[in-house]
């Protein structure tokens, strides 16, 4: 049951990141253009945002093995989810009109808009390998179950924000959605934790 929820919020996860991504550069279209530089600034800021979630949660559940870390980065993701239209549009005005160089303007509204929801879903596999991991012989094929599982949710995560939350739901509701898939996942994970730590006290006892 533990193992069914790390895996089906490694896909989730990885679904509502890409999804994001592909999100945020329609966002900045409007007022930056939707050139390479767009692109390239939000790509750039994903993978950095990644690698500092990875470093994250690694660092964090080897302190602390527990899922909680995982449904605390998926509620934090979520929320961030939630209150990005509040700042992003005022945010991209105010850097129009302060910065003259497009291309540090989109790199800085990317990174602003896309640097704490990212990192905290990056973090999601460090953590739920650590936990999923019974033994270390199986190291190689659960750290691989689950990026795999990952990175299937991210080609789910683009290919669904294109051709279907865009065209249907438009972006303020597609994100919304994402923010739902975030919170779905932390309660998830949250329980999935309870139920661990319970099975830890059967055995003490």
């Amino acid at each position: 049951m533990v193992k069914l929820v790390i895996y089906a919020s490694a896909a989730l996860l990885g679904a509502a990141l890409m999804a994001f991504e592909m999100l945020v550069s329609r966002m900045l279209t409007p007022f930056f253009g939707g050139d390479l530089y767009n692109w390239a600034a939000v790509i750039s800021v994903v993978l950095f945002a990644m690698m500092n979630g990875y470093f994250l949660g690694g660092a964090l559940v080897d302190r602390m093995p527990t899922l909680r870390w995982a449904s605390l980065f998926a509620a934090i993701a979520g929320l961030c989810f939630l209150t990005v239209e509040l700042y992003a549009e005022p945010l991209f005005l105010y850097l129009l009109r302060t910065i003259d160089d497009v291309q540090i303007g989109v790199l800085i509204a990317a990174f602003v808009v896309q640097i704490v929801p990212i990192a905290a879903l990056g973090a999601f596999s460090p953590i739920a390998i650590r936990i999923a991991l019974r033994d270390v012989g199986e190291a190689g094929r659960v750290s691989g179950r689950i990026y795999a599982v990952s990175t299937t949710g991210n080609v789910v995560g683009v290919l669904g924000a294109v051709f279907f939350l865009i065209p249907r739901l438009g972006v303020t509701d597609s994100i919304s959605l994402l923010a739902l898939i975030c919170f779905a996942c932390a309660g998830a994970l949250y329980l999935a934790d309870m139920r661990l730590r319970g099975e830890a006290q059967e055995k003490t006892a």
